[in-house]
């Protein structure tokens, strides 16, 4: 989903029953309301980094009798979607349990509110203006951050759906020791508008035709005002965002993780309808030695659930063995 004006990001996050949430920014802000871990998970900290015209604010998890050894950075997926993995009016708390799971195996993380969410909500910001590289170098600016702090040794950037694309420049940017993927895309985002689309649009041919015809001018990098007036596709393809969708169609996932040379994990769900599960195996051919783990049942969320059963998104525990494999990977990365 794509999320915006005050402002955050766009696509691959929780498809509703009709047209992608992954579309259009939205000025609507989510709250990091989740409880505070317990003592026995570890220490939880506000911390914030200045990016000059605004400031963004988040938390630093330490696990109890914390080595130092490893921090990941946890990047959010698209729309408006807060440290803790939600969005407005739909809770998953797929990042807190990360992080909670993450400090249960030794690993400090630090999760933030991206910028017009949550603590970081304060912001007016233009959304003609917003660009896909905004989102990775305010990433970037935690990973510095962490680096300035002096506590960490090793630092791991960990992104889900849209934010592992984010990852994924960040690891390029920054001295980063290891980047793990949890159900990110392999193709880009205009791209994936596209397939979303398609499976929602072709049973009516006018509009499907008049949607490739947008979707064709993004890809060219060209703004169009030819938008379908429908269901959604205005709001969509407005025009205030339509920079910010050509400039995220420009990532290509499959491209960019090749040109990583630090240890790669990639996490893929089974039942995951937002990111198909051919895209777990088409980053792995990008990057042979990454190491690839599906877990059969596993939705977008993180969780176990059919195919397009968004209500298991809400469930209180991830997917058994997936932090696990994350953490097992860090560890190993640390030899």
């Amino acid at each position: 989903m794509i999320a915006g004006t005050a402002v955050t990001t766009a696509a691959f996050a929780a498809e509703p029953a009709s047209l992608p949430a992954a579309s259009a920014p939205s000025t609507a802000s989510a709250s990091a309301s989740a409880p505070m871990p317990s003592a026995l998970v570890g220490k939880e900290t506000p911390i914030s980094v200045d990016r000059g015209d605004f400031v963004l604010r988040g938390a630093l998890l330490e696990p109890p009798n914390f080595d130092g050894r490893w921090v990941a950075l946890l990047i959010a997926g698209s729309g408006p979607t807060d440290r803790d993995g939600n969005s407005p009016g739909f809770k998953t708390d797929t990042l807190r349990l990360v992080a909670e799971g993450l400090a249960r195996a030794g690993i400090a993380s630090v999760r933030y509110d991206k910028r017009g969410i949550g603590e970081s909500a304060n912001l007016l910001l233009s959304e003609e203006k917003l660009r896909f590289t905004d989102f990775s170098e305010d990433a970037a600016a935690w990973v510095d951050w962490i680096r300035r702090d002096g506590r960490f040794r090793r630092v791991a950037v960990i992104g889900h759906s849209e934010g592992s694309a984010l990852g994924m420049l960040v690891a390029q940017a920054k001295p980063v020791d290891a980047f793990v993927s949890l159900d990110g895309p392999a193709d880009d985002l205009v791209t994936t508008l596209e397939r979303q689309l398609k499976r929602q649009l072709e049973p009516v041919p006018p509009v499907w035709a008049q949607t490739q015809k947008v979707l064709a001018s993004l890809k060219r990098g060209e703004t169009t005002s030819e938008v379908p007036q429908f269901a959604g596709l205005q709001g969509l393809f407005r025009a205030s965002v339509q920079p910010y969708l050509i400039s995220a169609g420009r990532v290509v996932p499959v491209a960019e993780i090749a040109k990583l040379k630090i240890p790669v994990a990639i996490v893929q769900g089974g039942n995951d309808i937002q990111v198909l599960p051919d895209e777990g195996q088409r980053l792995k051919q990008a990057l042979p030695d990454a190491q690839l783990r599906v877990f059969t049942g596993m939705n977008h969320a993180l969780k176990d659930g059919k195919k397009g059963d968004l209500m298991a998104y809400r469930e209180p525990v991830l997917t058994e063995g997936v932090v696990d494999f994350v953490a097992g990977f860090l560890k190993a990365a640390s030899k």
